[in-house]
């Protein structure tokens, strides 16, 4: 398995343990167990007896954060088309499909900004000719055509 780990500071009370993982995606459900040791010197003066198992993992965060999928302008602006058809097609019962429609427009913008923000860091890098900036510029008119269609 791979396993890509890091461990950063936040602040004097704070830090963050970053772990990702590849998942298989031929596989349904995929289940990831974490143990976690913590070894404070004496010195710190916590122990049981004044920082108990409950205040513990009261103070204790964990967040899951999924990496954007790359997907090209094109097949963003071919999402949005189909998300703007479900809901024309859904128009009756929208209401029962929030969480879907919420979800897809979610997950296509931000695929948007990571695309827009990888292809920036190209071009700053001179990964990119004028053809290839020019056709850009073409593929985000399309995709904010498709955006302005949206309903609201």
């Amino acid at each position: 398995m791979n396993i890509e780990e890091l461990i950063r500071i936040h602040d004097r009370n704070q830090f963050e343990i970053k772990l990702g993982y590849l998942i298989n995606h031929k596989k349904k459900k995929t289940e990831y167990d974490i143990n976690l040791y913590f070894f404070l010197p004496n010195n710190l003066g916590i122990n049981r007896y004044n920082y108990s198992n409950s205040q513990f993992f009261e103070d204790l965060y964990g967040y899951v954060r999924l990496i954007t999928p790359k997907s090209s302008l094109p097949d963003l602006t071919e999402r949005i088309k189909n998300i703007i058809n479900f809901m024309s097609l859904k128009k009756d019962t929208i209401d029962k499909h929030f969480g879907y429609i919420n979800y897809e427009l979610k997950i296509t913008i931000c695929s948007y900004r990571a695309y827009l923000r990888d292809f920036a860091k190209k071009v700053k890098n001179n990964h990119y000719s004028n053809e290839n900036i020019n056709n850009l510029v073409k593929e985000i008119q399309a995709f904010r055509q498709e955006i302005k269609k949206l309903p609201g």
